[in-house]
């Protein structure tokens, strides 16, 4: 067999091996970039999981606070109204005893 005869039959079987040769290639980083992506996303998820604890927990404590908050509140209110009607109780005698 003439060596340029060989040449010819050869180059199409090398030219569609390179070929097979990059679309392996091709496929492999395109797995290999879906498999960093996922790893992304799950380092992500857990990133959002942990920040939603961390909202949860502090959403707890600010909720006990304003409840405390909210009875002190409450609390210094009744003491007002105590004043009040002690106040109202001094001011009817004062004027009762300056009627008379």
């Amino acid at each position: 067999m003439d060596p340029v005869d060989l040449a010819k039959i050869l180059s199409p079987v090398i030219s569609a091996i390179s070929l097979l040769g990059g679309i392996t290639a091709y496929f492999f980083a395109g797995v290999r970039q879906t498999t960093e992506r996922q790893k992304n996303q799950a380092v992500h998820q857990a990133e959002i999981e942990r920040d939603i604890k961390d909202l949860q927990t502090e959403t707890a404590t600010l909720s006990a606070e304003v409840h405390g908050l909210n009875e002190r509140v409450t609390g210094g209110f009744q003491q007002i109204y105590h004043v009040m009607g002690r106040v109202e109780g001094k001011i009817d005698a004062f004027e009762k005893s300056n009627k008379q």
